[in-house]
């Protein structure tokens, strides 16, 4: 009646690594709940490819993100496919970068290191046919959050300042998703993507790393592969839709 499941993984690349371990248990009381642990170290190297194939390129990565952060989760279920979720996470989050694009290997990059500590509560609804591309069913979420946090930050030799600074953080975050799939025929599902976040989130030291730390936007799984700084904001609105067209029930067309 109740279970505990203990899990874990790895992952090893050039563009991301990271190690997570977590335990949850389910409790299948007359109201039942859950309750999750989990810790997570990873890293993001976003690396500058040389279009030549013959010559390597010598020049270190544009932007590295390093985080480690732990987190507790405590939730309930309203209905078979959704549920309410209260969640406590803290972490570190450390990026570096450089502040021009023509950076040299000789170039020192600038260091971001964010302590933080987070609170949310979150709505979740899913009945997707598919965890990836899938064409039947809806996929929701709303939650609120509150972080706080400081920001201490180390020039390298390409930004505008050489002086070390160190800053404190609060601000409120909202975020509602939506990605349904409505039945147009019996061989033709319209889906509709709306992703839209809002926080009071002021800006870092910089550009860069009020970018990297502001919320994104991820249409594709791409996307989430490099990084794109015009899908990278502290508020916005995102608005999609996703035909698909069957020819059978595994194989269909997509755009």
């Amino acid at each position: 009646k109740n279970y505990t499941r203990i899990f874990g993984n790895i992952y090893f690349g050039k563009l991301y690594s990271s190690l997570h371990l977590g335990l949850r248990q389910d409790f299948s009381f007359r109201k039942p709940f859950f309750y999750d642990i989990a810790l997570t170290i990873q890293r993001f190297d976003y690396f500058n490819s040389n279009p030549d194939p013959f010559f390597e390129d010598l020049r270190p990565s544009f932007l590295k993100q390093y985080e480690f952060y732990g987190r507790l989760n405590y939730g309930f279920p309203v209905s078979t496919s959704s549920l309410f979720k209260f969640g406590y996470s803290f972490g570190n989050n450390r990026d570096e970068y450089y502040q021009i694009s023509s950076f040299l290997k000789s170039d020192e990059p600038d260091r971001t290191n964010f302590n933080f500590h987070k609170a949310s509560i979150s709505f979740e609804k899913n009945t997707l046919n598919e965890i990836m591309y899938p064409y039947k069913g809806r996929k929701q979420y709303l939650s609120v959050s509150y972080v706080v946090g400081n920001e201490k930050n180390t020039p390298g030799n390409t930004g505008p300042t050489l002086a070390k600074s160190s800053q404190y953080h609060n601000w409120f975050g909202l975020r509602a998703y939506n990605q349904s799939y409505h039945r147009v025929s019996d061989n033709i599902w319209s889906g509709f993507l709306l992703d839209a976040v809002y926080t009071s989130k002021k800006a870092f030291k910089n550009y860069t790393s009020t970018l990297l730390s502001s919320p994104y936007f991820a249409p594709f799984p791409q996307s989430k592969t490099i990084f794109l700084p015009h899908y990278r904001s502290e508020s916005f609105v995102a608005v999609g839709l996703m035909p698909n067209l069957l020819f059978t029930k595994n194989i269909y067309f997509r755009a």
